[in-house]
């Protein structure tokens, strides 16, 4: 056993390697989330990421052109839809005869662009984790349940969708 020196450099060296850990972690969960986003598109598309895409499209200034965009509107809340409606779109270039692969990355880019917020968001359920673990455990069995997080196939398969269903874990976590 180590004891710790006076000025707490032991304690210090415990500290500095569970936020090394946690970064780690947080890097992988990222590697395993991001690696495979564009599965399937464009074209298979998640019918509740519909939701998120018209909301996009509200928010941008886009006509309520259906009587269930209201619903739509407010079926889920508004804040991966607002960040991507203030990241720029991308468009194909007129004029000029643009190849299939760049039409397929921009019918894709709506959808992926809300994967990666909901990626970005589900990544704050680590840390969090790891903190609410703190209250109640030692620095390993802490960093033990944030890895539980980091590779949870249910997490990820979430965090990979364009619902805010993951995005929810990480502020329930962080409410907590």
């Amino acid at each position: 056993t180590s004891r710790m020196n006076p000025d707490g450099h032991d304690q210090r060296g415990r500290r500095r390697g569970a936020c090394v850990a946690l970064a780690v972690l947080v890097l992988v969960a990222a590697w395993l989330r991001l690696s495979g986003i564009g599965y399937l598109l464009p074209e298979v598309m998640n019918r509740d990421g519909l939701v998120l895409i018209r909301q996009v499209e509200i928010l941008r200034g886009g006509p309520r052109t259906a009587a269930g965009d209201a619903t739509r509107y407010s079926f889920y809340p508004h804040l991966m839809a607002r960040i991507a409606a203030l990241l720029p779109q991308e468009k194909v270039p007129e004029g000029a005869p643009v190849e299939l692969a760049r039409h397929l990355e921009v019918a894709s880019s709506p959808w992926i662009r809300l994967r990666e917020i909901s990626v970005a968001f589900s990544l704050l359920a680590i840390p969090a984790t790891y903190l609410l673990a703190r209250r109640f455990l030692d620095r390993l069995s802490s960093l033990f349940a944030a890895g539980l997080v980091a590779t949870s196939l249910h997490h990820i398969v979430l965090s990979i969708q364009e619902k805010p269903h993951a995005a929810a874990t990480s502020f329930i976590a962080l409410g907590l």
